[in-house]
């Protein structure tokens, strides 16, 4: 597997949230959603940043830190098409990682927090650091992901780490996760 491989799926999923109904989010869907759509936008959210966290895994593999400085033409043109589309799905990703905080993680001191949150906190990290710089746009929007979900996401799971309930162990963890994801080794 390789970049490229990973991007091209990746690429879709975001055509497919830009084209379908889902990414009407912002036509206060939010409100009025029935539960059938927050379970789609939380399937559809939930495997896309499984994907980001699989293209992290991979570049961290082949020491690249940013796609930005990619040489291949055609990887060149994946990138920018894939970062052009993280900012105009900006909203929907924002929706689908507040719900995804606030249907998954909310509870912690009285839930368990597993492995499949960690992986998201990972993809939405990765998503970051790999497309950052890569279209004019993005840094500014990736600011409001850091200010809006970062903070609340390491919050939360810090929360949980507290009171007993993150319950991921050594098996769990992805091979080459970066050390700088520190959340996989607070269990350790």
């Amino acid at each position: 597997m390789n970049i490229q491989s990973i991007l091209v799926p990746i690429r879709q999923r975001l055509i497919k949230i830009k084209n379908d109904n889902l990414h009407q989010i912002n036509l206060n869907i939010k409100e009025s959603s029935n539960s059938k759509t927050r379970i789609d936008i939380l399937k559809e959210g939930t495997d896309l940043f499984k994907q980001f966290l699989n293209l992290g895994i991979v570049a961290n593999k082949e020491n690249v830190n940013c796609l930005k400085s990619v040489q291949n033409d055609d990887l060149k043109n994946l990138v920018k098409d894939v970062s052009n589309l993280i900012v105009d799905d900006k909203d929907w990703l924002l929706y689908y990682l507040s719900a995804y905080l606030d249907f998954c993680v909310d509870f912690y001191e009285y839930d368990s927090i597993g492995k499949e949150v960690l992986e998201i906190r990972s993809g939405y990290q990765f998503m970051i650091d790999l497309f950052k710089g890569c279209n004019e746009n993005i840094d500014l929007e990736f600011q409001k992901f850091s200010y809006e979900i970062g903070e609340d996401f390491d919050k939360k799971l810090l929360g949980s780490k507290e009171y007993g309930t993150l319950k991921v162990i050594e098996k769990d963890m992805p091979r080459d996760i970066p050390t700088n994801h520190c959340w996989w080794f607070w269990n350790r």
